[in-house]
């Protein structure tokens, strides 16, 4: 049990290695995003990319950590958790995965608030291209009223040449 538990810490500590990666890229992400720095973001998302297809693998393993572990603590496979499982654990061996736990937790949070930053200005840089796309794309208004008259200008008195004969 000793060895699944040590197993588990292994790959929960992996797992957080990549979440606070993670974490420090979506902060790059937001600088870049402001500068708008298309090369930044072209190579976080390459690197987060890699990062997400890791922590794929990790999930993958440590389902199968915990079910193994739960079967060694007689715990039923839909009610496998983290929670249950240091429920039926000592003291020392429970002690470092209520601390990833926690610290899984934490980085977790910080992701999902930087996410939303994020998003947020990725949809005010998308507006902002939206109106110069706008302005660039529309004809401009014409500078002569139908009566032949400078736009914007009041009206000047017809002079003596401005009769038709």
């Amino acid at each position: 049990m000793q060895e699944e538990t040590a197993e588990l810490v292994r790959i929960l500590r992996r797992q957080h290695e990549l979440l606070q990666a993670a974490v420090d890229n979506s902060k790059t992400k937001q600088k870049a995003v402001i500068r708008g720095d298309i090369r930044v973001l072209e190579n976080l998302t390459r690197c987060e990319t890699a990062q997400v297809e890791e922590l794929g693998r990790l999930e993958a393993e440590r389902m199968g950590c915990v079910r193994g572990l739960a079967q060694v603590l007689g715990i039923a496979k839909e009610d496998a958790n983290l929670e249950t499982i240091c429920d039926r654990l000592g003291v020392k061996e429970r002690a470092p995965l209520e601390t990833l736990r926690d610290q899984l937790k934490a980085v977790i949070a910080a992701q999902m608030q930087l996410n939303r930053i994020n998003e947020k200005l990725i949809g005010l840089q998308l507006s902002q291209i939206g109106v110069m796309i706008c302005s660039l794309t529309q004809s401009p208004a014409s500078t002569y009223t139908e009566r032949g008259a400078v736009e914007g200008e009041p009206a000047k008195k017809k002079g003596v040449y401005d009769y038709s004969a």
